[in-house]
């Protein structure tokens, strides 16, 4: 099954990205950022992009007491999920950036309110850290428990590729455009 993927991902991404399209609404990264995700998943179980088992992810981080940043964030993926068929959804990753409150079973009771298929992830801190240094997620923890932190949705692939990233307020519609053309373009590229 990987390598079926990893065959579509070639065919469908690389000429894909040699043809730029009209305009993209989500933001290319200027610099090679993002990288593996080895952390822990909601469930207890060890994690890796190599389990997922679609080519595409839509990635975030935050927290679970997050009041209003984070919902937000997780409603865009659950709606851009929901608008494609089952076969062309995105794998819904949620990277915890506050690993003291954030256990496997919280994650797991606070994703399920959004939609149980995000798997959420966390693990020791220190894993964490270097994990938003190579996504470049800014952050800093204020005196009242909050974490300030950047706000973006990033589309990766399996290999942990930052291919598009959405900063915060981007609408749903938006991932949904970008997606649509990189598959439909793909698709002109392969002839189907």
């Amino acid at each position: 099954m990987r390598v079926a993927w990893a065959l579509i991902l070639s065919l469908f991404l690389g000429p894909v990205w040699a043809q730029e399209p009209p305009s993209w609404h989500g933001l290319r990264p200027g610099a090679a950022i993002g990288g593996p995700l080895d952390l822990i998943d909601q469930l207890g179980r060890p994690f890796s992009l190599a389990r997922l088992d679609r080519p595409l992810a839509l990635l975030a981080f935050g927290y679970t007491h997050c009041p209003d940043i984070c919902p937000d964030t997780l409603s865009v993926m659950r709606r851009v999920a929901e608008g494609l068929p089952a076969q062309a959804r995105p794998a819904l990753i949620f990277v915890t950036l506050d690993p003291q409150r954030d256990t496997p079973a919280v994650l797991k009771d606070y994703l399920d309110w959004f939609d149980a298929g995000i798997v959420g992830l966390t693990g020791e801190a220190d894993a964490l850290r270097a994990v938003a240094e190579r996504y470049r997620v800014g952050l800093e923890r204020e005196e009242d428990g909050a974490i300030a932190h950047s706000a973006y949705l990033y589309l990766i692939d399996t290999a942990g590729r930052v291919l598009l990233m959405y900063p915060f307020g981007t609408r749903p519609e938006a991932v949904l455009d970008d997606l649509r053309h990189l598959y439909a373009r793909g698709a002109r590229r392969r002839g189907t």
